[in-house]
């Protein structure tokens, strides 16, 4: 009694102990957490001051950009006012063409206004008289302390005048020749150019802010109308800017909303401003509250964790205690481990037959009791074994074990066509009569199975990663597949990009037959379980092919008798595409086992990844090369072609041009319409300049608004002249968005090889040189980078312009050539010669525009003029009875070619009334060589009129 006393007392101390030990280990989870959540805290807002910083940065460079080019700007209009041959000053009409001519060096800058000291407008690049006062000019007033280079100082932010837009108005003075104040510059620099960059960076996550060293607000985003001229000189976040270093960050309550902020602050370099950026603290902290609430949740899993498992191991500990009480010992022992054991145990005798064994075994074994295994042969602990894994020699390992060496080995066996991976353990047990086997088996399957499906996905990435062909990779997938699966026939069926069709399939068991029926098989029902799987984009199974309508086209080539079930699982890529179907050909009679359901779904994904992985790479190739939004090549390809054509010139002696494309006023669509409507609009005239290029000729999108035409077969410069017209009548063509017409035109510079650049480089870069010449002549035009050349297409141009104007001013005359008899020196005919009467060079001979109304297709219009002129002549000589004979007209070549000569000549002949026989057409051979059908077609239509 006292010895149980004593047993209890040392349990109840036991007790005490582990439960002080509890508290003790609960205490300090809490305490742990609680201080992690605070350091957590200090960590974040110290990262989003870290990050913060990064955007104060960014809108910093942004601002002091913004402002140095407006410096540079003011100081060139300040120069070239000083620097004018007389005084500008006094000159409204000249200071107005000086402003608007340096403000478009600035597309930030709405106006740019000239003040004289009284505070007047003289000025503007708005408007050539635009003279006004403005009250908001005279707050501008600023003393310079060096009058050799002024400064800026900004205004308060304002409405512009002109359009109500919102512009921060940013003066520089001016001073005459003898350093004496005459004014000041006020460029009206519009706010939009800083909110659409405070958008980008923050995307109104953020509060950014552009304020002066007093206080004053110039610019903020988000912006409201009533903070417009709001002064933030006594608030607390300025008192710690004004006092604080060149950067830093602190948390304070917004001296306009009142919320509590944290904010991040830079001072620009030359001008006194500083930038702020703010983030409200609620946001900042969202992501450690969520945190802190996972800790808390965590904390208090693991000390109910803690509280179970305690609870658990006193009620355990009860019970064990009342166990060991009740049983004895030995017996309990021996039974437990021998009957209740859940690895399967079999004694086997020397003679390998089984003696007895325990019920996981008859479980093992698929039997419905022991009796169907006592007395039995062994017959190697399997009915089937596996033939595709080498086996150990089950002979020597019994001999082994009876001969007193413990033997442990892996047995692979199918068993109801699944494989069964055993781990077997021999122990020699001796008996009354000698020895035998104790033999205990464990199912090691699953095991099995995870490792082969782990080393299976190592061994496919690992192709993956080394860039293996896709089919290699897709072939071992089925490989594996096929042996894990016993007389299966697995297959990987990949589809095309709209899922209509199969493509291609890899399968090393599916009979001839079967493939070459999937290669290109439509997708659809009743096209066997590859394609309702690609229809559902869910896993199907038919247990029954005999039978079943998703196979009924496919079920007479397949042998229900060997292969009387079969399943298929889509492969599906990460944005949820269809990307093929891996398919097996199953024994079972009934549903795939969850084994097997496991295995389609991993080499589906496997396959997955595999083939998503391969167009990724294609992917990333192909945007290295071409321009994602309009697919063409990009700067990088275009810049290899160019110089390829130049390789293949030098080999050739031949000629390359390189035109430079820029879109005028592109920035207004994308400003007015956004810019999703701007991508649409680029997308339609790539599409336009492509439809009226050759199909030699290279388009490439280089730049935002930027293209390249690269040319590399011609014999003329004035051909690229005839390219750039087609272009720039594309781009004047309207535009329909959102059921308004919109316009744009185009820039081109011309550079062409040998003359302009010896390398790819050097052409684009004079290309862009000639591009910025059409825009500085008034853009919607074209520039070579050669005079010369740029000289002999602008007067080819102005020749065809005045050749076309000549048609419609009846310009031309005609003039006969009689034809005499000398022997009766008489009249008997005459040709019709046309000649040019130009207002300004005189008569002009056809050698002087021929050719050109030849190549520009206008020499059937004059061909008509010529016969209408001809046909009222005739009727004229035939009114005064004045016999004449023929009158020959001559046909040009391209005149020839038109289908439509006839009925034009009939049309003329028969609207003056004039005789066939008065009238015939020359013509040569070479005229009919092109088209011969249609010339003698033509030909004998004449004939038919009457006309020779």
């Amino acid at each position: 009694m006292g010895k149980q006393n004593k047993t209890a007392g040392r349990v109840g101390y036991t007790l005490k102990t582990l439960l002080l030990f509890v508290a003790f280990v609960g205490s300090f989870i809490v305490v742990q957490t609680w201080w992690e959540v605070l350091q957590d805290r200090l960590l974040t807002i110290e990262s989003e001051k870290t990050s913060s910083m990064v955007a104060v940065r960014s809108v910093q460079e942004h601002a002091e950009r913004a402002f140095r080019n407006l410096d540079g700007m003011l100081v060139a209009t300040s120069e070239a006012i000083h620097n004018a041959d007389h005084d500008l000053l006094e000159d409204d009409q000249g200071l107005h063409q000086l402003l608007n001519a340096q403000k478009q060096r600035m597309q930030s800058v709405q106006a740019l206004r000239f003040v004289d000291r009284n505070g007047t407008t003289r000025a503007s690049s708005m408007r050539p008289l635009d003279t006004e006062s403005i009250p908001d000019d005279l707050k501008l007033k600023y003393v310079d302390r060096n009058p050799a280079r002024p400064r800026l100082f900004v205004g308060q932010l304002m409405r512009s005048r002109y359009n109500q837009e919102l512009v921060l108005p940013v003066a520089m003075n001016v001073y005459d020749r003898t350093a004496r104040p005459a004014g000041m510059l006020v460029a009206e620099l519009r706010a939009s150019h800083f909110f659409e960059f405070y958008k980008r960076i923050t995307n109104y996550e953020a509060i950014v802010s552009l304020r002066s060293e007093d206080g004053s607000m110039m610019i903020r985003s988000p912006f409201e109308e009533r903070w417009l001229n709001t002064s933030m000189a006594d608030a607390k976040s300025m008192a710690k800017i004004r006092s604080g270093a060149e950067e830093g960050g602190f948390e304070e309550v917004s001296y306009l909303t009142g919320e509590q902020l944290l904010f991040t602050y830079k001072r620009l370099q030359d001008w006194p401003m500083v930038v702020v950026y703010a983030r409200r603290m609620d946001d900042v902290l969202a992501p450690w509250r969520s945190r802190t609430e996972n800790r808390i949740l965590l904390t208090t899993g693991i000390l109910g964790f803690i509280l179970i498992a305690l609870i658990s191991f006193l009620v355990y500990y009860r019970y064990q205690r009342r166990l060991d009480n009740a049983l004895s010992v030995s017996e309990y022992r021996y039974r437990k481990l021998y009957e209740e054991g859940t690895d399967p145990i079999v004694l086997i005798s020397a003679d390998l037959r089984y003696l007895d064994c325990n019920a996981a075994a008859v479980r093992f074994f698929g039997v419905p009791d022991k009796e169907r295994i006592i007395g039995r042969k062994v017959g190697l602990f399997s009915r089937q074994k596996s033939v595709h894994i080498e086996q150990p020699d089950i002979d020597d390992l019994v001999g082994r074990a009876l001969a007193g060496q413990p033997q442990q080995f892996e047995w692979v066996t199918v068993r109801r066509n699944k494989i069964i991976y055993t781990d077997v353990t021999l122990n020699r047990a001796e008996l009354d009569r000698g020895y035998a086997i104790f033999a205990i088996l464990r199912d090691i399957s699953a095991r099995k199975r995870a490792e082969l499906l782990q080393s299976e996905q190592n061994r496919v990435l690992h192709m993956v990663m080394a860039d293996e062909d896709l089919d290699a990779i897709l072939a071992e997938i089925v490989n594996f597949a096929d042996s894990q699966i016993p007389y299966s026939a697995c297959c990987v069926l990949l589809v095309n990009e709209q899922a209509s069709h199969f493509t291609s399939v890899l399968s090393h068991r599916h009979p001839e037959r079967i493939v070459r029926q999937l290669q290109g098989m439509a997708i659809r029902h009743g096209n066997g379980v590859g394609a309702e799987a690609a229809l559902r984009r869910a896993p199907c199974i038919v247990t029954d092919i005999a039978r079943d309508p998703v196979v009924e086209h496919l079920r007479p080539l397949i042998d229900a008798e060997v292969y009387p079930s079969c399943g298929a699982w889509p492969i599906i890529g990460k944005e949820g595409q269809l990307l093929g179907v891996f398919s097996a050909l199953l024994k079972e009679n009934q549903a795939p086992s969850t084994e097997y359901l496991q295995l389609a779904n991993i080499a589906a994904d496997l396959a997955s990844v595999a083939i998503e992985s391969r167009r990724a790479d294609e992917r990333i190739r192909h945007l290295a090369h071409y321009d994602e939004l309009t697919g063409l090549p990009n700067r990088f390809l275009c810049t290899q072609h160019v110089s390829n054509a130049i390789t293949h010139a030098e080999h050739r002696d031949g000629m390359v041009a390189v035109f430079l494309l820029d879109l005028d006023r592109f920035k207004n669509i994308n400003d007015t319409f956004g810019h999703e409507t701007g991508e649409a609009v680029l997308q339609e005239i790539a599409q336009r300049f492509r439809n009226s290029l050759r199909e030699l000729d290279i388009l490439a999108r280089v730049g935002g608004d930027e293209f390249i035409v690269l040319v590399d077969d011609f014999d003329d410069p004035l051909q690229l002249g005839e390219i750039a017209q087609k272009l720039l009548a594309e781009a004047r063509k309207p535009f329909i968005i959102d059921g308004q017409e919109a316009t744009l035109s185009a820039s081109i510079g011309i550079a062409t090889y040998p003359g302009d650049g010896a390398n790819a480089q050097a052409l684009i870069k004079n290309a862009d040189i000639a591009m910025y010449r059409a825009k500085h002549h008034g853009k919607d035009d074209y520039r070579f980078f050669s005079d010369e050349i740029n000289t002999n297409t602008v007067e080819r141009i102005a020749l065809e312009s005045e050749l076309r104007r000549a048609i419609e001013r009846g310009e031309f005359v005609v003039h006969y050539q009689p034809k005499v008899n000398l022997a009766s020196s008489r009249v008997v005919g005459a040709e019709a010669l046309v000649r040019w009467q130009h207002p300004v060079r005189g008569l002009l001979p056809p050698g002087e525009f021929i050719t050109l109304a030849e190549e520009t297709r206008l020499i059937e219009q004059i061909g008509l003029v010529v016969l209408d002129v001809a046909c009222r002549d005739v009727g004229q000589l035939l009114g005064r009875g004045l016999d004449f004979g023929r009158v020959s007209i001559n046909l040009t070549g391209s005149q020839f070619g038109d289908e439509n000569l006839l009925e034009d000549i009939k049309r003329v002949v028969e609207n003056h009334g004039t005789p066939p026989s008065c009238l015939e057409f020359e013509i040569t051979e070479s005229m009919v060589m092109h088209n011969r059908d249609q010339a003698i077609a033509i030909m004998d239509g004449i004939r038919a009129e009457g006309f020779t």
